[in-house]
């Protein structure tokens, strides 16, 4: 648990009932508004997260982790670790947040958790961040965290049909500095 400004933030890995909630994440307008990915059923959600629910202590068996954020009595929102590449020792991180909890800085401070979290428990040495280059809430985030802008994918997604150019942000280990 990390407490900063604020409620006090955990991450927990996933439950069957959290697939619900992700399926009204991936469904609010500013997920629709950057996002390319496949909008879901509850069920399938659900087996995707359960097969997710990993121990970063112990080998990584799965492309991909999950965890649930909690802020106080609510879920929040989710962060994850996926596209793990175990030869270059290289992963993705990605963050969705409940839009009545968004703009509070509780993204920010549950992927804070999960960068430390993943180098203090992994040998991963290079976290990678994909964002479209239109969210500057989510760009703004990870540039908080240290992230560098490593380069621009154009025309990289379909966003509702419409080419869209994302933003490509790295994070080395050895660049790791807390937030204060």
């Amino acid at each position: 648990m990390i407490k900063k400004s604020g409620p006090v933030l955990e991450l927990l890995p996933p439950r069957g009932e959290y697939a619900r909630l992700m399926h009204r994440w991936m469904r609010q307008p500013s997920s629709i508004r950057y996002s390319s990915m496949k909008r879901l059923g509850v069920e399938k959600i659900k087996k995707r997260i359960m097969q997710e629910k990993q121990d970063l202590r112990r080998r990584l068996k799965l492309p991909s982790c999950r965890w649930f954020v909690r802020a106080g009595e609510d879920i929040v929102g989710t962060v994850s670790l996926h596209n793990v590449k175990r030869g270059d020792k290289v992963a993705e991180v990605g963050a969705m947040m409940g839009e009545e909890f968004q703009g509070r800085g509780l993204g920010a401070r549950a992927v804070e958790m999960l960068v430390d979290k993943v180098f203090a428990e992994t040998d991963i040495r290079k976290l990678m961040a994909y964002v479209n280059e239109r969210n500057r809430a989510s760009r703004r985030l990870a540039e908080s965290l240290g992230f560098k802008k490593e380069g621009l994918l154009r025309r990289q997604l379909l966003v509702n049909g419409r080419p869209a150019n994302e933003v490509v942000y790295g994070l080395l280990r050895s660049e790791r500095k807390k937030r204060g």
